[in-house]
């Protein structure tokens, strides 16, 4: 068990997937179903120490008892951790959706003006007569839509929203 707890931990940090958080489920069941056991077999083991309190090989039930003890707590500290990793998958998940979500934000942040402009100014058209000759107006059209993206994107490296370099740590380490 603890064996799988720790495989399970790392892949769900590393790449979290549906089938990993499925597993995760049936190993705790199987955990919950451990704990039941042991607990059956510790109250039996509990019985027989109390009627048995006056022989000598009460000291190897006592043992025993405390064995299985000891392996339910093992079961519940193992029942933490595997509740731990299901928050960690949860999370890792989370941070991956909020990762496509700020980066689908930003590419819409700038292609909604640019498609409001070029729409409204598809309204009146091109004269396709005479492609030869750039009208002004589509030159204006064309600069405020670079100056609408360069904008954008100088606003967005500001607020940290796009990073350049990201081989390139920007944290301060640890003291």
């Amino acid at each position: 068990m603890e064996l799988s707890v720790n495989e399970y931990q790392r892949r769900s940090f590393v790449r979290p997937l549906p089938e990993i958080f499925e597993s995760i489920d049936i190993l705790s069941r199987q955990a919950i179903m451990l704990r039941r056991q042991f607990w059956h077999v510790r109250n039996i083991i509990n019985f027989l120490l109390h009627t048995e309190k006056d022989k000598e090989d009460v000291k190897y039930v006592e043992m025993v008892y405390d064995d299985i003890t000891q392996l339910i707590d093992f079961v519940e500290s193992y029942e933490g951790t595997i509740n731990s990793i299901r928050e960690l998958y949860v999370a890792k998940v989370s941070l991956q959706i909020n990762e496509t979500m700020r980066i689908l934000t930003i590419f819409t942040a700038i292609l909604l003006p640019l498609a409001l402009i070029a729409g409204i100014y598809g309204m009146n058209g091109i004269d396709l007569e005479n492609l030869t000759q750039v009208p002004l107006g589509f030159l204006v059209v064309l600069v405020t839509m670079a100056i609408i993206v360069i904008g954008f994107v100088i606003l967005f490296i500001k607020k940290g929203w796009i990073v350049l370099g990201r081989g390139k740590s920007k944290q301060k380490p640890e003291s």
